[in-house]
């Protein structure tokens, strides 16, 4: 079986009232992306935040002045060799609550779903992953709605019957 090793960083309190079982969300979550992309060697952060603070690291870092759902940060270790046993960052994924439950109640959503949905997105993208060419966007796409099929989310990408 593969292992995920991951950190949750909770620096927003609010976190346990919205989400309860952020937790165990993350882990199912991280576990399955791992089944597809294995990161064994590597460890990942989850910081669970607020739009103050993702809005201060979108514009530091991204230049744009405004709050987002999620924000990830690859680690920039090369070691040129690798020791066994020992873990290396693969970077941090750092959401923030109120962007994403605003997201999940104007798409309908329910807030774990679309919890678990930004933390694969997130995640994604630390394993190389982006969407910015559309045939990219197409693979990520297909990658996301199978990790989410498998842990019983609907296609996020699927417009909602009204």
């Amino acid at each position: 079986m593969t292992t995920c090793d991951s950190v949750i960083q909770l620096r927003n309190p609010a976190w346990k009232t919205a989400l309860p079982d952020f937790m165990d969300l993350t882990n199912r979550a991280l576990a399955e992306v791992a089944k597809r992309h294995p990161w064994d060697t590597k460890e990942l952060c989850v910081v669970l935040t607020d739009d103050t603070e993702i809005h201060e690291l979108n514009k530091a870092y991204r230049n744009q002045d405004k709050p987002t759902n999620v924000l990830s940060f690859p680690a920039a270790v090369e070691t040129g060799f690798l020791i066994k046993e020992e873990l290396f960052p693969l970077g941090d994924v750092v959401i923030a609550l109120e962007t994403m439950a605003r997201e999940a109640d104007e798409q309908g959503k329910s807030l774990d779903s679309h919890f678990v949905h930004i933390l694969v997105h997130g995640t994604l993208h630390l394993l190389g992953f982006d969407h910015i060419k559309p045939e990219d966007a197409e693979e990520m796409e297909g990658q996301e709605v199978q990790i989410l099929g498998a842990l019983g989310i609907s296609d996020p990408y699927e417009p909602l019957a009204s």
